[in-house]
């Protein structure tokens, strides 16, 4: 039985590093994981790329910038 993980990225105004990144992830071979992206509030676009280009990903918006994990 596989294990199932989970990718966890915080970001927050990371969008010029989010595309190459979550490109990379995808091309994983592995067939049981998650990436969970936790955005600190960005304000770069870095949402809209995630929602509109990545809607396998999980995300989830905070309020506000919390900060480092």
């Amino acid at each position: 039985m596989e294990e199932s993980v989970s990718i966890i990225i915080v970001n927050y105004n990371g969008k010029k590093h989010l595309e190459k990144c979550l490109d990379s992830l995808l091309k994983i071979s592995y067939q049981n994981y998650e990436i969970i992206i936790v955005d600190n509030h960005s304000t770069d676009g870095s949402i809209e790329l995630i929602k509109k280009k990545y809607p396998r990903v999980n995300l989830i918006e905070l309020e506000k910038n919390y900060g480092f994990a």
